[in-house]
């Protein structure tokens, strides 16, 4: 009878019971961010209008650039859900193409509005927060270019939650 071993990284021993694993144990563990790649019908209804007036958009660079951000907005939001923040509440996002082939991403709530403009320059590109009065009249923007996007994400995703 053979008893395998596993070793956790705190030094701690487990035995495992053989006959149990047909398969030869390894030295070697494997870890991901889980379930990032599985969103519920909820999560794609946040971004689906926008997704779709993407799919239309004339400048392709530009809807690259939007459909990116739509992504890791989304992303964000599987993980809130993961560590149980009920998010479901969101109103979906929207899209907006400019005449001169900007888009505008838009996420609109009751007492305040945020917005990622994607520019054909995308030095020229930003994000934006503004609330109405009952907020105090907030107003925060900044450029995209020049900042890690998913920090300013997740940003934005925790004045929501503080806001609802």
């Amino acid at each position: 009878m053979i008893t395998y071993l596993q070793e956790t990284d705190s030094r701690m021993v487990f035995p495992i019971p053989s006959g149990t694993y047909t398969q030869q144990m390894t030295n070697e563990t494997f870890g991901e961010k889980p379930f990032l790649n599985f969103f519920s019908p909820a999560e794609s209804r946040l971004i689906k209008p926008a997704l779709d007036t993407l799919k239309t958009a004339k400048n392709k660079e530009v809807s690259k650039e939007a459909e990116k951000a739509l992504l890791l907005i989304k992303e964000t939001v599987s993980s809130f859900q993961q560590l149980s923040f009920d998010l479901t509440f969101l109103p979906a996002i929207r899209a907006f193409e400019n005449e001169d082939g900007s888009v505008i991403i838009e996420w609109i709530f009751k007492d305040y509005r945020i917005g990622f403009g994607i520019e054909v320059d995308p030095s020229d590109s930003g994000w934006y927060l503004v609330t109405k009065r009952e907020l105090g009249e907030i107003s925060a923007s900044g450029h995209t270019s020049n900042t890690n996007i998913r920090n300013t994400i997740l940003w934005l995703l925790n004045f929501i939650v503080s806001h609802s």
